[in-house]
């Protein structure tokens, strides 16, 4: 009689943690669709502001792995799309440029920042906080966080993608403005 009665109990606590799971699924299907809604915003509002003659889009990409910075350059190479990018491998390099430091005061302040979640020193997240904390000096800038972790962390106001980013994925960032 227990041992009945103690598989009736693994049975059901096993469907509460498949319904658990069920729910957090449907939870983060909700938030990839908030998150590419809100990059179609974003990049709407960047190709209003892009001059008319050129409309091209700044994307300042901080990425510390040469892999990835490759595989990403040949993605926006053999897209064609009107996207224009500036490479730094690091997180406080990265602040240099928003800040117009030197060498950086001629360079046009990017559309967006393609950052990676793990960079060396200065992490992603301790780089964003900086950006966010900057706002006033640095103008508006849409940062996407870049991220191979399978659980990846929230970055209030920040969008996430995973690595390595497809081709899909960026033609539907680039074409939604």
């Amino acid at each position: 009689m227990i041992m009945k009665w103690m598989k009736r109990l693994g049975n059901w606590m096993s469907l509460r943690v498949a319904n658990r799971h069920t729910q957090e699924l449907r939870r983060l299907d909700t938030e990839i669709l908030e998150i590419g809604r809100r990059t179609e915003e974003h990049l709407r509002r960047a190709w209003q502001n892009a001059d008319e003659r050129h409309k091209r889009v700044h994307v300042l990409l901080v990425e510390n792995d040469t892999m990835e910075l490759r595989l990403l350059t040949e993605l926006i190479n053999e897209s064609r799309l009107p996207i224009q990018v500036r490479h730094v491998g690091s997180g406080e390099v990265a602040l240099a440029c928003l800040r117009r430091e030197r060498p950086w005061q001629a360079e046009p302040l990017p559309d967006y920042v393609f950052l990676d979640e793990t960079l060396p020193g200065m992490s992603g997240w301790e780089t964003y906080a900086e950006i966010l904390g900057d706002a006033q000096q640095i103008g508006h800038v849409t940062v996407v966080m870049m991220t191979a972790s399978a659980e990846p962390r929230s970055y209030p106001g920040a969008l996430m993608v995973r690595k390595p980013m497809t081709a899909d994925a960026l033609q539907a960032i680039v074409s939604a403005g």
